[in-house]
């Protein structure tokens, strides 16, 4: 998409910028550039402005969701971010101000849909089952993330459509067929939906727990904003968000442009290791939840609960750190392998 060969012509040389050889691929290929001239600092506007819309409609979508109904919400949320996706390639040929714009725009739609998810899972999911289903649900976004992004670069290297253009078509595409779908088949509740069985829609309404009987009362902010613990999470969840949306958004161009590795030559057995892991990692963990987890507060684990949360997340977040900052480190070291490059001379401290 982006035109490398036109913007390192135009920049000034530099000898401590990235690795000196293309270290990945042995044989010379044919490599297809994009034609859109944008430095570095525009790039990172363009990935930095589907967060500015995004991080607006977080807690408005919370609240819509509430009172208008999840199903359409979410589906819209989706529909809307799947058509703008169509757009894009148009919208960046006309100006890079446009397709900046339509990225805030798919950041608005795409910020309601987790808001709208949380809603529907407490409306349908039994508070016995809630925390396995809704690992499930959830993990699907980071299960898309991993097999969308080798499509992504299979179809940019394609002459499918144009080529770059064909992954925002195909995944738009996508997006579209998939919303048609959810509006057939999906229900706010077990109350609306007029297929499921009275045996399963009593069973979900008498595991619900207290909160569908319970009174609505006001949030208490004063006490939420000044409660540690609540800081404490949000602490560690901006982390953790932090790390993966810096991987999601950064890491095919630190790919690119510091390591020259191409996402899109590499063989099937080489990503297949990347599947394998990603699926493993959700696999195990699943399991172990299945055989040791439980929703239910024991009479004996208030105190277990408590420090197991305090545990949990802190070495999640730990982990995904260790293996951000350990990143540049695996471009240095040498392996005795011809295609390992040196640490002294191909990726200097500076890269850092």
């Amino acid at each position: 998409m982006v035109n490398h060969t036109a913007i390192a012509a135009n920049s000034t040389p530099s000898s401590g910028e990235e690795c000196k050889a293309e270290f990945a691929n042995s044989t010379t290929e044919k490599v297809q550039d994009g034609k859109f001239i944008w430095n570095e600092y525009e790039q990172g506007i363009i990935l930095g402005a589907f967060f500015y819309g995004y991080v607006v409609t977080q807690i408005p979508g919370g609240r819509l969701a509430e009172r208008v109904g999840a199903k359409w919400l979410y589906g819209v949320g989706v529909l809307v971010t799947a058509l703008l996706t169509l757009l894009t390639p148009a919208a960046a040929s006309w100006s890079i101000y446009a397709f900046i714009t339509i990225r805030v725009m798919m950041g608005l739609g795409e910020g309601v849909t987790f808001p709208a998810m949380h809603a529907m899972i407490a409306r349908w999911l039994p508070k016995d089952e809630r925390s396995l289903l809704s690992t499930i649900i959830y993990s699907g976004g980071q299960i898309g993330t991993v097999v969308a992004m080798p499509i992504s670069g299979l179809l940019c290297d394609s002459a499918f459509l144009g080529g770059w253009p064909a992954a925002f078509y195909v995944f738009g595409l996508v997006g579209v067929v998939w919303f048609v779908f959810w509006a057939l088949l999906a229900y706010n509740s077990p109350q609306e939906h007029p297929r499921i069985s009275d045996e399963e829609r009593i069973y979900i309404e008498t595991n619900q727990g207290e909160e569908q009987t319970r009174e609505k009362l006001p949030i208490p902010w004063r006490a939420v904003l000044t409660s540690v613990p609540f800081w404490a999470l949000m602490v560690t969840h901006f982390g953790q968000n932090w790390g993966f949306y810096t991987l999601l958004t950064e890491m095919p161009s630190y790919l690119k442009n510091i390591l020259h590795f191409d996402i899109k030559k590499e063989t099937i057995a080489q990503w297949s290791i990347v599947f394998y892991i990603a699926a493993g990692v959700y696999v195990v963990t699943g399991v172990i939840f299945v055989l040791c987890g439980s929703a239910e507060l024991q009479p004996w684990g208030l105190y277990a609960q408590t420090c197991g949360g305090n545990f949990a997340g802190p070495l999640g977040t730990l982990g995904t750190g260790n293996l951000s900052a350990d990143t540049p480190y695996q471009a240095t070291h040498d392996d005795g392998t011809p295609e390992s490059p040196k640490s002294d001379d191909a990726f200097p401290t500076e890269a850092y």
